[in-house]
């Protein structure tokens, strides 16, 4: 994690460090997710196992098979797991136990180009809910020549397990991994064929623009080009979204196939080395507690997109106005807060 996210880290350990005038903590970036996770787990059982390491969710089974991580809940003071939103504690609770504490949350958002929907006859305060609905928008827009493509996202693997779960579909056997090590994919199900042949067929038909496998940046440029009028982003990137476009910005959930189940969480968490110094160990548990107060969740999302994963700190962004003043963190929160609590949405 890098930028404005990094640096706001800093803070956060330093305002720690300040509070707790014993505690040092030395912040190191490896430039991925994969790369913290390869490097913590070689570092396993030796004095460089890192104390706290954040790896995203979908390395959450290789840190929790590894060994080299203890269950959060083991650590943490006090009953932490019930001030969590539920479909977070969710996602990272396994056999009852909360493995690592969630922290950078996120999951997708439809954003919209309000002023390009209005040019083609469309109302941009209500959104496409549907592939179908997608598809028709799409086909209006590029028909009206108002832009080259009705919509761009990225080929990217987050995209389609969040599609999945929408759909209530699984993606692996094993209950999704949690009842044992999944050895069978479900990517040929109905709902995939259902899904990839849309996909498919936008592209082809020219109404979808491909950025490119996990082309993230290319996609957002091609919708602040207005080469594009809708968008499928992260939550954690509404806000450079916001000030990056020069038009009028509408947004709305995910788009589904028809029913609507709930997406999962995205971005990443905390997991606690194990066999840790006695003191690091407390510490470090002391310090995700404290991350994980009202206060500093309610900073964390005003200032970097992530939502927030506590009921207090939504209470208190609710409280202060926030969302009235943000609408499109309010489409992106109250989308994750209906989701049903299934396998396919728990991840």
């Amino acid at each position: 994690m890098g930028g404005g996210k990094a640096l706001l880290l800093h803070d956060f350990a330093r305002e720690f460090e300040e509070q707790h005038g014993s505690v040092h903590f030395r912040l190191s970036s490896l430039g991925s997710y994969d790369g913290v996770l390869d490097e913590s787990l070689s570092a396993a059982g030796t004095d460089e196992m890192p104390a706290i390491a954040q790896i995203n969710e979908i390395g959450s089974m290789k840190a929790r098979l590894s060994g080299a991580f203890k269950p959060a809940e083991r650590i943490l003071p006090g009953p932490v797991r019930s001030s969590l939103t539920d479909s977070v504690s969710d996602y990272y609770t396994v056999d009852g136990e909360l493995q690592s504490v969630p922290f950078n949350s996120s999951n997708p958002v439809l954003c919209i180009n309000e002023a390009k929907f209005e040019a083609a006859g469309l109302n941009p305060d209500d959104p496409p809910e549907t592939f179908a609905e997608v598809r028709e928008a799409s086909e209006r827009l590029v028909e009206a020549g108002v832009v080259d493509y009705g919509i761009t996202f990225a080929n990217y693997s987050w995209f389609v397990e969040q599609w999945f779960a929408e759909a209530g579909q699984e993606l692996v056997n094993e209950r999704n991994g949690r009842a044992g090590v999944p050895d069978e994919a479900y990517l040929d199900s109905d709902f995939g064929h259902d899904f990839f042949q849309w996909w498919a067929d936008m592209e082809a038909d020219g109404l979808y623009h491909n950025s490119g496998i996990k082309a993230r940046g290319t996609a957002k440029k091609t919708f602040y080009d207005e080469r594009a009028a809708m968008l499928i982003g992260s939550t954690s990137s509404l806000g450079s979204i916001q000030s990056g476009v020069e038009f009028g910005l509408k947004t709305g959930y995910l788009p589904v196939l028809d029913e609507r189940n709930g997406v999962l969480v995205g971005g990443a968490s905390l997991w606690i080395g194990d066999d840790l110094d006695p003191q690091v160990e407390q510490v470090a548990g002391e310090f995700l507690a404290w991350l994980l107060e009202p206060e500093q969740q309610a900073r964390w999302h005003r200032e970097t997109g992530y939502f927030p994963v506590c009921d207090g700190a939504a209470d208190l962004l609710r409280s202060e106005g926030w969302f009235d003043e943000n609408p499109h963190f309010a489409t992106a929160f109250d989308q994750f807060q209906e989701s049903s609590d299934t396998p396919a949405t728990n991840g």
